[in-house]
């Protein structure tokens, strides 16, 4: 009982809170352990009923009817979820057996000693080592000093403990590799890659949130790599990549959380192409700048009347409680000039700066589109007109800061309600509203 009530209460156990008011033990895996784990493989988890009835190994690679493939099967050892890797089941034992002869490659840890088998469970032992013996064969035919591996039919089987960075040695590259302008590996990049008849598609993702710049190499050559934009749809040509030893080669540039997908499918006979950068440049031609008007909803605890701010400033840094603590949509409304006569058949972006949470803008009663993520900009191309132009952004933060602020009310005066604990005392304010800075950009000329 007292042990009992010791595993409880996490006594002598290393503790972490996230989020607010949830509590686990601190050596569990958290998210910023999910990104890209294997460090340039893929890999999927499935089950005995797949492994029996839709796994078939066609040239060296285990197939699943679904289009799958995969180039390893790893089967583990003892886990803490399932501590009885000593035992397997008839079937999985002879389907291993096959699988293996035809071709696959084994990644195994201990061997097992008996089967699942309640029925003739002595007959499905003798079965089941007979199997194994096979398979867990221990001749070491090729000499590795990250791993020890043998010949089984026209498989091969790999003992851990694996110890090399990666599995080059057993024929399987790295799908996808990204590393810094500096050469190092980046971190907290998740990817994934799909594949049909002459076409390959990766989907890689900025997992910090700050822009970074990245060379990525793909297991895939041969097609000219097209560039999806996630966000907007936009889809261009690399203007430089190269293909080298069967792998394609590119810079990319991810914005902060930004996401990227790439595109093969056109053939190309050129092994290189070198005509500019990935990605767009731009440049400032207009900084929009204060006094703003501001309109709050009053109905959700906002000022009455509208209120002018000479600069933009974070919500959650205001004197005035009925700005601080709130929460919904603001409408920002100025007006600014416009000279159009230098700048002609270009592309023009308004860019937001910064915005807690989301934006949405209006420009001359044309609704530009709206901003939720970096870079926070939308296309004005079409709403712009030359001289005096009416500006509006609707910007709608969460409602966390409007709870933080319920707290400090009593009950009768308070705006939101929940059936759930807040958890947000002793919490900070968040980031809210329009911060900025708001400009003009247009592509930048290269020289």
């Amino acid at each position: 009982m007292f042990s009992e009530e010791k595993r409880l209460a996490n006594i002598g156990q290393p503790i972490k809170e996230a989020p607010p008011g949830v509590f686990h033990s601190a050596n569990i895996i958290t998210a910023k352990n999910w990104p890209d784990p294997l460090r340039g493989y893929a890999y999927d988890s499935y089950n005995k009923d797949a492994l029996l009835h839709f796994s078939k190994v066609e040239n060296g690679e285990i197939d699943l009817k679904g289009g799958a493939k995969y180039k390893l099967l790893v089967i583990p050892g003892d886990r803490k979820m399932s501590p009885n890797a000593g035992w397997m089941s008839v079937e999985v034992a002879r389907k291993l057996k096959e699988m293996v002869e035809d071709g696959a490659t084994l990644l195994v840890s201990q061997k097992p000693h008996s089967s699942l088998s309640l029925n003739k469970h002595k007959t499905a032992d003798e079965e089941i080592n007979q199997i194994v013996n096979l398979i867990w064969n221990n001749k070491d035919e090729k000499k590795n000093p990250n791993f020890n591996s043998w010949k089984v039919g026209k498989g091969t089987v790999v003992q851990t403990p694996f110890k090399a960075n990666s599995f080059d040695a057993l024929g399987i590259e790295k799908d996808f590799v990204a590393t810094d302008i500096a050469g190092k590996t980046a971190a907290g990049i998740a990817w994934t890659h799909r594949a049909a008849p002459g076409l390959d598609i990766y989907f890689i993702s900025n997992q910090q949130n700050k822009e970074r710049e990245l060379n990525v190499s793909l297991r895939v050559d041969g097609r000219e790599p097209e560039l999806w934009d996630a966000v907007t749809g936009e889809t261009k040509t690399a203007k430089t990549w190269q293909f080298k030893k069967g792998r394609t080669r590119l810079p990319v540039k991810l914005a902060a959380n930004g996401s990227l997908f790439i595109v093969m499918q056109k053939p190309v006979k050129m092994q290189s192409s070198a005509r500019g950068k990935n990605w767009m440049e731009t440049t400032t031609v207009k900084n929009i700048e204060g006094p703003w008007n501001v309109s709050f909803d009053a109905k959700l605890g906002g000022p009455a009347h509208p209120v002018i701010f000479k600069t933009l400033i974070d919500w959650s840094k205001q004197v005035d409680s009925s700005i601080r603590f709130y929460s919904g949509t603001a409408t920002y409304t100025k007006t600014f000039t416009w000279d159009n006569t230098k700048i002609k058949k270009e592309k023009i972006w308004l860019n937001i700066g910064k915005v807690a949470n989301i934006a949405k803008v209006i420009i001359n009663g044309v609704d530009c589109g709206i901003a939720w993520t970096d870079p926070f900009r939308v296309d004005i191309t079409k709403a712009l007109r030359e001289g005096e132009n009416k500006l509006i952004i609707e910007v709608t933060n969460t409602w966390a800061n409007r709870l933080t602020g319920d707290q400090r009310l009593p009950e009768d005066e308070r705006i939101t309600s929940t059936n759930a604990p807040y958890r947000l005392k002793g919490q900070s304010l968040l980031e809210a509203g329009l911060i900025g800075p708001v400009t003009i950009e247009i592509p930048k000329k290269i020289n």
